[in-house]
């Protein structure tokens, strides 16, 4: 069986600022969901994700909605 990895990043505005309190929703294969919320920093990680290709959304008003797809490779251990 394959071991889900994650996906980590951080959010920031035009001028490099983080922007805090964002949900990110996730959807990957068979119809997984995940969401986050980022922190202070803008940080946000999503892990557990099951192995495979994902598309993870951000919308938040007075900035552009954003879609990002990224491919969760399988990892040696849960959320790496």
């Amino acid at each position: 069986m394959l071991i889900g990895g994650g996906v980590d990043g951080a959010l920031l505005d035009d001028a490099g600022q983080p922007v805090a309190g964002v949900t990110l929703a996730a959807a990957g294969p068979e119809g997984a969901h995940a969401e986050v919320t980022s922190d202070t920093a803008g940080r946000w990680k999503l892990a557990p994700l099951a192995a495979g290709a994902w598309t993870i959304r951000v919308r938040l008003p007075g900035y552009l909605a954003a879609a990002r797809a990224v491919d969760v490779p399988a990892a040696d251990t849960p959320g790496e």
